[in-house]
């Protein structure tokens, strides 16, 4: 902590680094709360529930929220790969099934789980920026050919 931190490509003081890191950090997860929650409680849930029952609704979209961040692995190499599918993939699934949880006693209110969703993703990224400002995702650099 307290090294330059590196965003978006590029290495700032960290005066200037942190605050523009939670600034990036909270547009990115503002809408992968957002969509995520949408697709997954919003629609999938509630559409099983729907269909089935409550409970099997519930069930099925946190299997799926799981499901679906399998899909981060491809990203990752060897044992970073493994351990993710081994101990990350269980771990994103009970979290979606707390999700799903809130949003069903929430009376189905979607503002519940993305709030969570929001700060879960933003809290746990700010204490890997702050562990590795140098190597954490919001450093990669993001470039346009034109």
């Amino acid at each position: 902590f307290g090294s330059d931190p590196r965003v978006l490509g590029r290495e700032f003081s960290p005066g200037v680094g942190y605050p523009l890191g939670a600034v990036v950090g909270a547009g990115l997860f503002t809408h992968v709360a957002l969509a995520e929650e949408m697709l997954f409680r919003g629609t999938l849930q509630s559409s099983f529930a729907r269909r089935t029952s409550e409970m099997k609704g519930w069930v099925a979209s946190s299997l799926l929220f799981g499901l679906t961040h399998t899909l981060n692995a491809v990203t990752m190499s060897g044992e970073k790969r493994s351990s993710y599918l081994r101990y990350g993939v269980p771990f994103i699934t009970m979290t979606g099934s707390y999700l799903g949880w809130a949003y069903k006693e929430s009376q189905y209110n979607l503002s519940v789980p993305v709030a969570i969703h929001f700060w879960y993703n933003f809290l746990l990224s700010a204490a890997f920026f702050a562990a590795d400002p140098q190597h954490s995702p919001l450093a990669a650099e993001i470039s346009i050919p034109f």
